[in-house]
């Protein structure tokens, strides 16, 4: 999903590109994938937000089942409530199309996904190892 989201940031920048009358040399060889990109900038938001979602739904799955105990659900807590915040920005900056490039939602929504990502990590290693 965080690359989902710097790509959506890249489209951001694109299209400003695409609308632009000077073109500079070396961005003319960027215009048709950047086209194809914005296109398919629909299905885009559709698969970062499936993918959170999915990561959401499954993350506490192995506390569920028995296969982690305690530690692993004490640090999946923050981790998914990180994502969740990933998800409601990246909403966020998907109703707003017109998002700057370089905004801060698309800072905020890849930096809260790192983030739930690394504690997700930890957690399984707490729960393996403790």
């Amino acid at each position: 999903p965080r690359e989902i989201v710097k790509d959506m940031e890249d489209i951001e920048g694109d299209k400003a590109l695409l609308k632009s009358e000077a073109k500079p040399a070396s961005a003319l060889s960027r215009l048709d994938s950047a086209s194809e990109g914005v296109k398919h900038e629909n299905t885009i938001i559709r698969i970062g937000q499936g993918s959170l979602i999915l990561a959401l739904l499954v993350s506490p799955l192995p506390y569920l089942l028995g296969i982690l105990g305690n530690p692993y659900l004490n640090l999946l807590i923050p981790a998914d409530f990180l994502l969740l915040l990933a998800l409601m920005t990246f909403t966020l900056v998907a109703s707003r199309r017109g998002a700057k490039p370089g905004s801060k939602l698309y800072s905020w929504t890849s930096k809260f996904i790192k983030t739930g990502m690394v504690l997700g990590l930890l957690a399984f290693i707490a729960g393996v190892t403790l």
